[in-house]
């Protein structure tokens, strides 16, 4: 039986997906490495130092291969985030979740599901149920704010005691 080649768009989500899972293995590798510099974990049971290292160059050199701008449809995004098409849909309109510029239908950048995903592992770790939403935009609000240049300006202030009073 011929093999046929899938589609040019059935290729991009090929490739986005394959980004995703390189995001998700460099973080784990990254993980791994830190816990083996600690010396916590059961060394039997983590790969050695150099070849954590060697395996972090190439997914490294693979991530720059497939640099492209080409995202994950709305439909992945919601499989590897284990959440809603609406709620996709909610995230990226909210600027939770990039979307490739200029994509239609709707295409979400590959890293900012990877990143978004760490912090949703994290806060369903830490949270029951139906906290963990409340919690998760708490979270992102933070962040964001974190990242404003005032607030920035203030904590510097604050950790150099510079404190204004009425």
């Amino acid at each position: 039986m011929a093999r046929t080649l899938p589609s040019p768009s059935e290729l991009k989500r090929q490739q986005a997906l394959a980004q995703l899972q390189i995001a998700q293995l460099q973080s784990r590798l990254n993980e791994s490495r830190a816990a083996l510099h600690r010396g916590s974990g059961d060394l039997h049971q983590t790969l050695p130092d150099a070849l954590l290292g060697e395996i972090a160059e190439t997914l490294e050199r693979l991530d720059t291969t497939l640099e492209a701008p080409i995202g994950l449809s709305v439909q992945q995004t919601a499989d590897a985030l284990q959440v809603s098409l609406p709620t996709v849909r909610k995230w990226v309109k909210g600027g939770l979740l990039q979307r490739v510029p200029d994509s239609a239908p709707i295409e979400v950048e590959p890293r900012s599901v990877h990143r978004l995903g760490r912090t949703l592992e994290r806060v369903r770790l830490n949270f029951p149920a139906r906290e963990w939403t409340r919690a998760l935009a708490a979270y992102l609000h933070d962040t964001d704010l974190q990242g404003q240049d005032w607030v920035a300006d203030g904590i510097a202030d604050l950790r150099a005691s510079r404190l204004v009073t009425r």
